[in-house]
């Protein structure tokens, strides 16, 4: 019998069509080497919902049972035969990183199964609350602080491992509610290991998405002006960017530049060192003080050097959700 696993819920997943073999064999002998591990819980899996219960752009959710509790998997499609080595490669890369991680902050990895004709799926328990987006709009006297400090943490615990693991993709879509109330991280699909890598061992690089650019640093859009490369960009220091803007998100309720919908204007702003705006005394109501405004300040200045660290930031956080005399599990949680 495979080991039980915590009932957080939710998933993080990832699944990829095993097409043209012949030109990368060698991602096939890794992909069987997972498949013949304890990774591989297949067999242990009832139940896959007969449709994706989440369409995204580039993955499909479904679910499952495992164990007796409900899971999720999370299918990565792959357009072409042409990109399916590189996504295959970042399924690896992204199971690697995802085994390795245990905190009640960050979501847990169950495994892997098959998911035919789909391919592989990354398992992780299924979140009944959803994401921080969907759960601050049904329970709006959340404790948004609470909530910031739960991704805070979580995050602390991935740029403390050796080498340091960057998420790259924090947004409100991505933090998702466990049943005790509290926040955890997922959304790893763009997550890695901060390691030197030479620019030619990448195979295919990372497109970023329009809609993905209000929560990116300088830095990530535009690494030239700053004597970078896509690689180098994508540092602990943009993370702390992204979690400054996914603040505003929470404590608002709405995207960032909300007030422009054309991406590429938000695009330039972010170029030219516009930030968003102080959203307004509604989200003071919700916990948005001077002191807190001032972190989100902190973190998205515009040099990645100049912006703390995420113990800092922590501490800061914690601070602020004492003094507001919150009850939260997490405050002595070890980070």
């Amino acid at each position: 019998m495979p080991p039980t696993f915590p009932l957080y819920t939710f998933s993080l997943t990832l699944t990829v069509h095993l097409v043209d073999a012949s030109s990368a064999s060698h991602v096939y002998e890794r992909l069987a080497d997972v498949l013949q591990s304890s990774t591989n819980i297949t067999p242990y899996i009832f139940g896959i919902s007969h449709r994706a219960v989440d369409i995204g752009a580039f993955a499909n959710i479904w679910t499952a049972s495992f164990n007796g509790a409900k899971v999720a998997l999370k299918t990565m499609r792959i357009i072409s035969s042409s990109s399916s080595t590189s996504r295959i490669n970042d399924f690896l890369r992204e199971l690697h990183i995802l085994e390795q991680l245990r905190h009640p902050n960050v979501l847990q990895l169950c495994g892997v199964c098959i998911h035919e004709p789909y391919g592989l799926a990354l398992v992780s328990p299924w979140m009944e609350h959803g994401n921080v987006e969907a759960y601050l709009r049904m329970t709006p006297d959340a404790h948004r602080s609470s909530l910031i400090l739960d991704v805070a943490q979580g995050l602390s615990h991935l740029h403390s491992m050796q080498p340091p693991v960057v998420h790259g993709g924090l947004r409100a879509r991505n933090i998702l509610i466990r049943p005790s109330g509290e926040a955890c991280i997922a959304g790893f699909s763009f997550a890695h290991e901060l390691i030197e890598v030479e620019e030619s061992e990448v195979s295919e690089p990372k497109e970023i998405a329009y809609s993905s650019v209000r929560w990116l640093p300088p830095e990530r859009l535009f690494p030239e002006n700053y004597g970078l490369t896509e690689i180098t960009s994508s540092t602990c220091a943009a993370d702390i960017y992204s979690l400054a803007i996914l603040m505003l998100e929470m404590f608002s309720g709405l995207k960032p530049f909300h007030e422009i919908e054309n991406h590429i204007v938000v695009l330039r702003m972010i170029e030219r060192g516009e930030r968003p705006s102080h959203p307004g005394n509604e989200a003071s109501q919700r916990g948005l003080c001077d002191s807190m405004w001032d972190v989100m300040q902190d973190c998205w200045k515009e040099r990645c050097t100049e912006r703390p660290i995420i113990s800092d930031t922590v501490d800061a956080v914690k601070a602020l959700v004492h003094a507001t005399g919150a009850s939260v599990a997490s405050l002595d949680a070890d980070t």
